[in-house]
């Protein structure tokens, strides 16, 4: 989702501004979810279980939420983090051109005469819960706000 990070930002970085496309954050937890806990998860070495032993192969998503909800934020890593976070906080976001990846995904489907944009077709489809919607919201939506405000643009 995030694709860069630079170490230390200030006016004299950059000449312009680099552009970073957010994802809805339930969406790329969701996402993070089927590729490290589900059965469809990378079958290499998996850091997830060492670093955070709330977490269980196969667990559900909203057992996932739960657990990532408990998680310090100091202790995130790049899947779990906002983009907020990711960059260092609200004080560098001025240094980015930030925009939906839903734009950019209708731009680009526009351009091929698409009619609508098609998610990823690699992984199976599992919906988003009413109970995970739920979780998101009371338990972790307050650590996603700058995502949730791009998303509604």
């Amino acid at each position: 989702t995030y694709f860069y990070r630079p170490r230390t930002i200030n006016q004299d970085t950059f000449d312009i501004k680099p552009l970073i496309f957010i994802r809805d954050p339930l969406e790329r937890l969701h996402s993070t979810w089927k590729q490290k806990i589900t059965s469809e998860r990378d079958t290499g070495y998996f850091y997830f279980w060492n670093y955070y032993p709330l977490l269980r192969p196969n667990m559900s998503f909203e057992n996932f939420l739960t657990a990532i909800s408990k998680i310090p934020l100091q202790y995130n890593d790049k899947h779990l983090m906002s983009v907020e976070q990711y960059l260092g906080g609200k004080d560098k976001l001025k240094f980015f051109d930030i925009q939906s990846i839903t734009k950019l995904s209708y731009f680009i489907e526009s351009k091929i005469n698409s009619s609508e944009p098609q998610a990823n077709t690699t992984s199976k489809k599992i919906p988003i819960s009413d109970r995970a919607y739920h979780i998101f919201q009371k338990n972790l939506s307050h650590r996603y706000e700058l995502e949730k405000k791009f998303m509604e643009k």
